[in-house]
């Protein structure tokens, strides 16, 4: 599913086709859906595997990395099926349910190419942390991890939610990712989708348990902490804790109640030579400051260069929602 054409479909073995027609002729664009149990679904199986097509086999359970996970049929309901977006290690497609008529994300990553970013989305689906995108279902087809989610109806930028209410849900979903002993590793405006009008912390394709070391960490250089700037200037690894979610969903705090980012717009490679050369995370905590109320000081104490000086992500939270209080009073 991540070659060259643009579209896809799923086939319902024996409720769009007949089994005898695909041991016949079988399309190498199509992945087919396979029912578990059935006489002839092993003999259907092996034919398409040995052909090289993609067969995706439903079953009561599926055991994928080692965790059983529901395996739901909704794939056959799919129609349609272009790029939405691609990705550094993903595919994003669009289809519609033709149940509903809603339309639908299918996100496709290389398995093996990218076995820790598929793991991570593994594990995060099937512990149901509350706060991140919903995942409908997931698959492995041939090397392949596919997972189906609904279709956001924007970012954090969207509108959708007020800019504090969309903080909130963020930090609780922190708060919750954070205890079920996870980082997230990735928090930035664009990774806070909004669905059902309720702002959801998104793609956790990069998060590791807490206190994994580390060589590198793929992430936005904007809202990286700068100990992780520091270890890849010194070719360093770095062990991963939540300290640094902390940082980040600050920086992310701060650029959505100012409206844009803190540091205008410097590329990627000025922000590199700004850290190197230090005072970007004081620059960032003198503009937290002038928030009003708790809020500024807790979103400064957490731009801090000093891991164990932040603050955790409850302490923002009940400042976030000390604001709110004490506005709905004087309104």
């Amino acid at each position: 599913m991540t070659g060259k054409s643009s579209r896809y479909r799923f086939v319902d073995v024996q409720g769009d086709v007949h089994p005898g027609k695909v041991l016949r002729a079988s399309d190498p664009e199509a992945v087919y859906v396979v029912p578990w149990g059935r006489p002839w679904a092993a003999l259907v199986r092996r034919h398409l595997q040995r052909r090289n097509r993609r067969v995706l086999t439903t079953t009561d359970t599926v055991e994928i990395g080692g965790l059983p996970f529901p395996a739901r049929p909704p794939w056959i309901y799919l129609e349609g099926g272009a790029i939405f977006r691609r990705g550094g290690m993903s595919v994003l497609y669009r289809y519609r349910d033709r149940r509903d008529g809603a339309a639908r994300i299918v996100k496709v990553i290389a398995f093996r190419q990218a076995l820790d970013l598929a793991m991570s989305e593994l594990v995060l689906a099937r512990k149901e942390v509350p706060g991140l995108f919903p995942v409908l279902e997931i698959a492995q087809v041939a090397d392949d991890v596919y997972i189906l989610m609904p279709e956001a109806d924007g970012d954090a930028w969207s509108g959708g939610a007020t800019v504090r209410r969309t903080l909130q849900r963020t930090a609780e979903a922190l708060v919750h990712l954070h205890r079920a002993g996870w980082v997230h590793c990735d928090v930035k405006p664009a990774n806070i989708l909004i669905y059902g009008s309720r702002p959801y912390l998104a793609d956790p394709g990069i998060a590791v348990p807490a206190g994994t070391l580390l060589r590198r960490v793929r992430c936005s250089l904007r809202f990286a902490p700068p100990e992780w700037i520091e270890a890849y200037r010194e070719k360093q690894p770095v062990r991963i804790d939540a300290s640094a979610d902390v940082y980040s969903f600050a920086m992310t705090a701060l650029t959505l109640l100012l409206g844009a980012y803190p540091l205008g717009d410097l590329t990627e490679g000025e922000l590199l030579l700004a850290y190197l050369h230090g005072g970007i995370h004081r620059r960032c905590a003198e503009m937290a400051r002038r928030i009003p109320g708790a809020l500024g000081g807790v979103l400064s104490s957490a731009l801090v260069s000093e891991p164990p000086m932040r603050p955790v992500v409850e302490a923002i939270l009940s400042a976030l929602k000390e604001q709110d209080r004490r506005e709905a009073h004087h309104g």
